[in-house]
This record gives C-alpha cells, structure tokens and sequence, in this order.
C-alpha cells in the first residue's frame, strides 16, 4: 500500500477491474522523476492477478533503433510467432533482428502484434467467391495476412454436426482433337468420338487406392462429368470431343499427382494422328484433423451444451476449410442446413436450426481459449 496515493492507486484498479470485465482502457501515468510512477505501476502489476503484463522501458541510447521499444513489448510473446500468418511473421521476425531482410512493410508489423497481444481474438471473415476458387476470397485474405487465427470454424452446412475436414479435388478438362468430316467418309478421318470412349476406358482403369473410413464414401471417386462434341449433325464427325472430369481425393492423396495420372492416361489413349490436351480447372487439397484438437472439442462442448448430442463427420465436398488447415490453422466445418441440401433446386434451412447455430457460436466463442491451446 503506498501512502498519500490513494487517489492514484483508485484510479488505477479501475483500470485493471475494467480489463477484467472485456473493456479497453488507456491510462497515462505523468509526473516528474522521482516522483513513484514507477512504484505505483509496480503496485499496479502486483494486484493484476491472472493478468498478462507486458512492460517496455524507455532507454536514450536506443532511440537510434528502429522497433526497440515494440522488440521490448513484445518479447515474452515472441514464442508465438509461429502461430502468425507468414508474412506477419518475416515482418516481425525481419524487424527484431531474428532474420535478415530488407525494413519491413509497417502495416504487416501491426497487424503481427496485433497478433501476438491478441492471446485469443474473434475474427469474422465473409467471402462469396469459394464456387469459383476463392483465390480473391479466402486465400487471399490469408496470403495477405488479413486471417490471423490459430483456429477456425468454417460455417458449411453439417446440420450442426462437427465435421473434421473435408474431400479435395481436381477438374480437368481433356480436349480430344481429330479430323472431322462427312460421316460417308469415316475411313479417311480420325474420329476424336472413338479415342474419347479409348481416353473413358483408360480413366476408369485408374488405380484408386486410397482409403479412408472416416468419409462416406471412404474411396476416392473419379467421376465423368462432362462430354460434348461439336458435330452438329448426325452425318456429321466431330473435330474435337472435350471430357470433363471431376476427381475427389481423400487426406493423403496429392493433388498434383491425381493431374498427372489423368494427363498419363489421356496421353496412352490418344495415339496420332489424334491429339489429347488437358486443362486443369481447379484443384483443391483435401485435409482432415483428429477429433482431440481443441478447436474439436470445443465444438463438440458447445454443440452439446445447446441441447444436441455432438457427432463426429466429414464432408464430401471441398470447402474453404481446406485452405485454412494448409495455412496452418485447426479447422471444423460446423453450420445449419442438412448436406445433401446444398446446391440443390429447394435448397433451404429451417429457422430453428439457425438459432441453434448461433447458440453454438456464441458458446464457442465463450470458450475460445480452450480452442486453441
């Protein structure tokens, strides 16, 4: 207890009891030297039990280098950095001397210690372009370190279930070229029709080996989903046939690799004077985490404490969740809205189970910490 500071010291437990309540407070303690600033913040750091308490002191001789204070802040934080987005990460690593680079850019510097003072924050981020490759949605925000979690919930519908991950896949699109003409005069065209249906054979030939029982279907699929030629008439031999396929992968399976076993195929099956070339559309990694990661657990805590028995899944489809887990982030897909539902003509969701979905955010979000330990 320091004697004739009541005043002072009132003022600064009204600090403390306000942080402890959620609030943000700003405080600035003046006075001449000698005066006990110093002894009343000591007093101040004694009663903020539970507390993370971060001190940085003033030294004239570092005035001269840059982030020197922010280096002092942030030190005990400094186990976190692996936690941060990248480029966070090189900008705050690059600025307190733990790797060589060139000054790093500002803006990424406060957006990394946001980070690190943020022990467990809320982020919210809304995006309409996961139909087509969320490359100016999800995976932007995150290669520009707008996404700064260490664990995430990706609002999919699972009809409240907890999902653990998801499928990956691949499109590609296989373009057969021949020579077309005058269907009377087959014996001196190549006809792209008769290599395509050689080109299904081979895709169906391929090994799918890959097995995991915690999907449904627990194999992955190879599924053809598109054929057309441009013909225009029953005489009439096409010059060109174009294959549309679509190559779910499970955890494990690479999507590069699923492109290089259709591109091996399609080369096999079309023999000159025809041509194949292939395009891919989209490929998308597969992922899936184990139910005793936190992020699950709470999920699973919050489900139940709404009134409903939580239950374990995975998701046939390929979701933004993907691109979290590959930026290190734990991820479940949890959301209203019965799955098979999705994309179809009557597609819908009761309103019961909307409330219900807020509840369980909401007790989530109470209990963010336990999810990312």
């Amino acid at each position: 207890m320091l004697l004739g500071r009541r005043a002072e010291s009132a003022a600064l437990e009204e600090v403390v009891a306000a942080v402890r309540a959620g609030e943000s407070r700003v405080l600035v303690l003046r006075g001449e030297a000698g005066v006990g600033k110093s002894a009343l913040l000591d007093q101040m750091a004694r009663t903020a039990t539970n507390m993370n308490i971060l001190r940085a002191v003033g030294v004239e001789s570092e005035m001269e280098l840059a982030f020197a204070a922010l280096h002092q802040l942030c030190l005990p934080l400094l186990e976190r950095l692996p936690h941060l987005p990248e480029p966070q990460c090189e900008a705050l690593e690059t600025a307190f001397g733990i790797r060589a680079g060139a000054p790093p850019d500002r803006f990424l510097v406060g957006l990394g210690v946001l980070g690190l003072l943020s022990d467990v924050s809320i982020e919210l981020a809304l995006t309409g372009d996961e139909e087509v490759g969320s490359e100016r949605g999800t995976r932007a925000l995150l290669a520009d370190g707008w996404i700064t979690g260490r664990a995430a919930v990706c609002c999919e519908p699972t009809g409240l279930d907890v999902f653990l991950g998801n499928r990956g896949l691949v499109w590609v699109d296989v373009v057969v070229t021949g020579r077309g003409g005058h269907a009377g005069m087959a014996h001196a065209l190549a006809n792209p029709i008769d290599a395509a249906a050689t080109l299904i054979g081979a895709l169906r030939a391929i090994p799918l080996t890959a097995r995991d029982d915690r999907f449904d279907p627990g194999v992955p699929t190879l599924t053809l989903t598109r054929l057309r030629a441009d013909g225009g008439g029953r005489n009439v031999v096409p010059d060109r046939v174009e294959v549309g396929i679509d190559r779910r992968l499970l955890p494990g399976e690479d999507p590069e690799e699923a492109i290089a076993e259709i591109e091996r195929a399609a080369g096999a099956a079309v023999r000159p004077p025809l041509a194949a070339e292939t395009a891919v559309a989209r490929r998308w990694p597969p992922y899936a985490i184990d139910a005793d990661r936190p992020v699950a657990g709470a999920a699973a805590g919050a489900v139940r404490a709404a009134g409903r028995e939580p239950a374990f899944g995975m998701d046939s489809a390929a979701n933004d969740s993907s691109w979290l887990d590959a930026a290190g982030i734990d991820t479940v897909l949890l959301g209203p809205g019965d799955p098979p539902q999705a994309h179809a003509t009557d597609e819908h969701v009761g309103r019961a189970e909307v409330v219900a979905a807020v509840e369980i955010y909401a007790r989530m979000m109470a209990a963010a910490p336990s999810a990312v330990v």
